[in-house]
């Protein structure tokens, strides 16, 4: 399936959208762990109960997101359509 120019541009530019949080992300569990080392030592299983529960919010809100952003485009749709008939109707 041939790509066009555009469609390639907007894929690489994603792309380093996606690595720059890869890199935030990395950045930022590496400061959590120097600093709160010790925690994670001591506490190994709340530690790691708490990185399941940070990861199930984001996995919540990501489908949330997504949920969303479908059923705005699906109503923009039938809004679209409704008020585009309304126009072709009128002389």
């Amino acid at each position: 399936m041939p790509f066009s120019a555009a469609g390639q541009s907007r894929r690489s530019r994603v792309s380093y959208v996606s690595h720059g949080v890869v890199l935030c992300t990395g950045v930022l569990f590496g400061y959590l762990v120097a600093e709160y080392g010790g925690v994670v030592r001591k506490y190994p299983v709340e530690s790691v109960l708490v990185v399941i529960l940070a990861g199930a919010v984001l996995t919540l809100w990501w489908a949330c997101r997504r949920l969303l952003r479908d059923a705005s485009r699906r109503v923009a749709g039938i809004l679209d359509e409704e008020l585009g008939s309304r126009d072709r109707r009128r002389p």
